[in-house]
C-alpha cells in the first residue's frame, strides 16, 4: 500500500504472510514409521512501514519500522504413544516428547524412526531512519538503527530413544528387535534455547568534493550490542541435573568504527584515478553468540559401556567407581565433571568484540579509448581475536606420543591427556593480542569496449590469509602443530576469469562466453584439484 499525503510526505506499507506444509522426500503414508519422515511447517509473517519526508529541496528524512517472525518447525506426520510401547512410567516420564516412534537400526533390515522434532521460532523487530542533506560541495547523511533479534528453539532429538539391534543376543538382528534386546541405545534430554540481542547503531558520513580532482568520503558508525540468555527452570535427568538459573547477561559491547576513503583524478581529464580507503568493521554477533554459553545447550559425550552381568541394561549412576563392575558398567571417568551442570564454556567478563582493520589502494587508467586497466591492493588485520583455553589443564596435563602420518610416513608428535584429566573441562573464552590473523590480496582487471559493440572484461587475482594461533596451545599442546602458518608454506590462492559479450544484430540477441580458472574444488573429502595457474 502506497499513499502520498502531500508532495512532501509519503507512506508505504508492506505485509506478507506465507504458510507452507512441506512433506519430506521420505514420507511414506503406508509404512508410517519407516525412514526419516517429517513435515516441515513454516510460517513467515512480515510487516514493514516506510515514511519519506521531503523537508526542503536539499533535505530528505526517511523512517522505517518493521517486524518479522519466522516459525521453522519439524513436525512428525503422525503421533505415536511411546508410553504404551515402553510401559515404564519411570522411564517415559523423563522423555521431553513421548509422541514419537523410536529410532531403530537393525542390521540387514530397514530401520525405523523419524527425523527429530524441532520447534524453532526466529523473530526480529526494530526501527531505523536516515537524514540526507546537500550543502554546497558536501553531501551529509545521518542515521540510526535499533533492533531486537531473538530465537526460541527446542530440538527434541530422538526423544524416545535410538536403539541398535545387531543379533548379539539371539544371533539374528530382527529377533533381537522382537525380544526387545538392543545392543546399544541412548535417549537425549534437551533444553530450550531462549536468547535475544538488543542492537542499536548510529552513523554520520559526508561526501566532500574538495575540488575538481579530489573527493573525500568520511564517516563514523557507533554500535551497541547487548545479549542475554533467558533463565530456565531446573531440569532433571539420569546423567544430568541442571539447576534452575536466572538470566545471563553477556558482555555489552560499544564500538566506534571510522570510515575514510579518497579518490583523486590524477591526470585531470578523468582518465587516471587513484583511490585509497581505510575502514574498521566489527564482527556481527547474533543469537549464535549467546548459544555458546547457554547452560541448557545440547552437549553430547560418548562413554564406554561394558555389560558385566549380560542383562543388556546399562547400569551405573554418575559418580560410581570400580568400572567395569556390576552396578558401575559405564565409564564415567571420561565425563567432564561439569557435564549437564552448566555450559562447558564460559566467557571472560573482559571479552572484547572482534574487529578487522581494512586498507585498500588502487589505480585505474584508460590506456586506449575504450580500454581501461585497474590494479588494487587489499590488506586486512584482525584484532581482538578470541582464544578458548581449558583453565583446568596445562601442557603438563598431557603425555607426548609419536604417530606416523599416513600421508608421507613421517613421525608426528601428539599429546594424550593423562589419566584422570579427561574429566577436567572448564573452557574460558577471552581476548588475546597473541591470536593473529591477516589477509593480503592483489587484483588486476580490465574492461574493454571494442568495435561492433563487443565487450570484454575480467581479471586476475591472488590472495592469502595467514594465522598465528600458537598461544592457544597453552592448555592443549596438540594445537602447537602448524599453529604458525607463516612456517607452513601456505600458497597464494589464484583466480582468473574473463567474459566476452557480443550483440548480434538480430532480435536484440547477445552472445556471451566466459572462461574461469578458480582456486579449486573439493574432491571427495580430503583432496583438492587446482586450476591451471601455478605461477
Amino acid at each position: 500500500l502506497n499513499h502520498n499525503f502531500s508532495n512532501s510526505v509519503s507512506l508505504s506499507v508492506f505485509g506478507l504472510q506465507q504458510i507452507t506444509h512441506e512433506a519430506d522426500a521420505n514420507y511414506n503414508p503406508v509404512n508410517r514409521y519407516v525412514g526419516g519422515s517429517y513435515q516441515l511447517d513454516r510460517t513467515i509473517r512480515t510487516l514493514v512501514l516506510n515514511n519519506t519526508y521531503i523537508l526542503s529541496p536539499s533535505t530528505v528524512l526517511t523512517v522505517r519500522g518493521g517486524y518479522n517472525k519466522f516459525d521453522d518447525n519439524y513436525v512428525l506426520p503422525y503421533d505415536y504413544d511411546a508410553k504404551a510401547l515402553f510401559n515404564n512410567a519411570a522411564l517415559t516420564s523423563q522423555f521431553s516428547d513421548t509422541n514419537r516412534f523410536p529410532t531403530t537400526a537393525v542390521t540387514g533390515y530397514k530401520g525405523s524412526g523419524w527425523t527429530n522434532r524441532q520447534a524453532n521460532g526466529y523473530y526480529q523487530y526494530g526501527v531505523n531512519g536516515s537524514l540526507s542533506k546537500l550543502s554546497g560541495h558536501h553531501s551529509y547523511k545521518f542515521g540510526g538503527d535499533y533492533r531486537v533479534l531473538g530465537v526460541k528453539s527446542l530440538n527434541y532429538g530422538a526423544a524416545t530413544g535410538s536403539f541398535t539391534f545387531d543379533g548379539k543376543w539371539s544371533g539374528n538382528a530382527l529377533a533381537d528387535l522382537l525380544l526387545g534386546y538392543p545392543t546399544s541405545g541412548n535417549i537425549p534430554l534437551n533444553g530450550q534455547l531462549n536468547g535475544f540481542v538488543h542492537y542499536s547503531a548510529g552513523y554520520a558520513q559526508d561526501d566532500w568534493r574538495v575540488n575538481d580532482k579530489l573527493t573525500l568520503n568520511y564517516g563514523v558508525r557507533f554500535d551497541y550490542n547487548k545479549q542475554r540468555i533467558v533463565g530456565q527452570k531446573a531440569q532433571q535427568g539420569r546423567f544430568a541435573n541442571i539447576a534452575a538459573y536466572n538470566d545471563i547477561d553477556l558482555p555489552t559491547w560499544s564500538n566506534f568504527s571510522p570510515r575514510l576513503s579518497a579518490v583523486y583524478n590524477l591526470s585531470g581529464d578523468g582518465k587516471t584515478a587513484v583511490r585509497i580507503g581505510y575502514n574498521k568493521f566489527v564482527t556481527a554477533q547474533t543469537t549464535g553468540f549467546a548459544q555458546l554459553y547457554n547452560p541448557t545447550a545440547l552437549v553430547t559425550q560418548q562413554l564406554a559401556w561394558t555389560d558385566v552381568n549380560g542383562d543388556d541394561i546399562a547400569q551405573g549412576e554418575r559418580g560410581c567407581v570400580g568400572y567395569p563392575t556390576a552396578g558401575c558398567e559405564i565409564n564415567f571417568a571420561g565425563l567432564p565433571s561439569n557435564f549437564g551442570v552448566r555450559s562447558l564454556a564460559q566467557f571472560d567478563p573482559g571479552l572484547k568484540r572482534p574487529y578487522q582493520l581494512a586498507f585498500n589502494a588502487g589505480i585505474t587508467h584508460e590506456v586506449l579509448n575504450g580500454l581501461t586497466l585497474s590494479f588494487e591492493y587489499f590488506r586486512s588485520d584482525f584484532r581482538n581475536v578470541t582464544v578458548r583455553q581449558n583453565t583446568l589443564r596445562t601442557a603438563a596435563s598431557y603425555d607426548q606420543v609419536t604417530v606416523v602420518s599416513p600421508l608421507n610416513g613421517k613421525e608426528v608428535p601428539m599429546w594424550l591427556p593423562k589419566p584422570g584429566v579427561a574429566s577436567q573441562v572448564a573452557n574460558v573464552d577471552s581476548t588475546s593480542d597473541d591470536m593473529k590473523r591477516w589477509y593480503n590480496g592483489f587484483d588486476m582487471s580490465f574492461n574493454a569496449r571494442l568495435k561492433g559493440g563487443l565487450r570484454a572484461f575480467g581479471g586476475y587475482s591472488i590472495e592469502r590469509s595467514l594465522n598465528d594461533v600458537c598461544v592457544s596451545a597453552a592448555s592443549d599442546p596438540n594445537r602447537s602443530l602448524y599453529c604458525d602458518q607463516t612456517k607452513s608454506g601456505i600458497p597464494w590462492q589464484k583466480q582468473f576469469k574473463t567474459t566476452f559479450v557480443y550483440p548480434v544484430k538480430w532480435q536484440n540477441i547477445s552472445v556471451s562466453m566466459a572462461l574461469q580458472s578458480l582456486n579449486g574444488y573439493v574432491v571427495g573429502s580430503a583432496a583438492q584439484a587446482y586450476g591451471g595457474f601455478t605461477a
